[in-house]
């Protein structure tokens, strides 16, 4: 995960309680995203753990910007300013996911999928109240609508905090299935990683490893489990 670098211009980083919050200082002025939103923080977990980050992380007079401050600037610059267009990026994962589509050869790939995957798909129309129906091939088809806007519905009751960590689990994993899966704790984080890989694991076991491959993967792994490892940040 390639995280951007700021000026590091403050010394003291603190924090400050009100009815709306929990709010951010550098110094004396209230810690602002990129867009210029004063970042207000709604669990005193979550503003802990951003002002460890704010203390670390110096490079000269250069400041990392590090996981969940990111993603509390993202939630306020992409998310608050962008919430129906990101929530329509996520429900074509819905509608193309990863776990519907199935190797047309039975064997070894087919029956991993069908193993790892049916008890995703069950789970969702159980507990999530969505039937998505799984296909054989990459042939696209698509699904009902009535589900994909019981889909929309989930998205549109996150908070833009829990929808810019739920947005990263979808995006990542290729799957709106796996990224509320590991949102509602049906799986680890690091299980619905592999679920999103079950192809490349096989085709590893097969012909072996891709170093840069694998070192670009680690690092999107990171990102994916800092994103749940968000969500209980706000749980209060």
């Amino acid at each position: 995960m390639k995280l951007p670098f700021i000026e590091k211009t403050w010394n003291e980083v603190s924090i400050t309680q009100s009815k709306t919050g929990f709010g951010i200082y550098l110094d004396k002025s209230y810690l602002r995203s990129f867009n210029g939103y004063k970042i207000m923080l709604p669990t005193k977990k979550l503003a802990e753990k951003v002002q460890r980050e704010l203390k670390k992380e110096n490079v000269g007079n250069k400041y990392r910007i590090m996981p969940a401050t990111r993603l509390i600037f993202e939630s306020f610059d992409k998310i608050k300013e962008k919430r129906t267009s990101v929530i329509d990026q996520l429900i074509e994962y819905a509608d193309t996911d990863i776990v519907c589509y199935r190797d047309l050869e039975k064997g070894t790939l087919n029956d991993i999928q069908a193993r790892n995957w049916d008890p995703l798909l069950n789970w969702s129309e159980v507990k999530l109240g969505i039937r998505l129906e799984h296909r054989k091939g990459i042939q696209y088809k698509a699904q009902n609508s009535l589900e994909l806007k019981k889909a929309r519905t989930i998205l549109n009751s996150c908070t833009f905090f829990e929808l810019v960590a739920v947005n990263k689990l979808i995006q990542l994993s290729g799957s709106f299935i796996i990224g509320q899966a590991v949102a509602k704790n049906f799986c680890s984080a690091s299980k619905g990683w592999e679920n999103s890989f079950l192809e490349e694991l096989w085709q590893n076991e097969i012909w072996g490893t891709d170093s840069d491959a694998q070192a670009i993967l680690q690092e999107k792994k990171k990102e994916f489990v800092f994103a749940k490892s968000f969500l209980k940040l706000l749980e209060i």
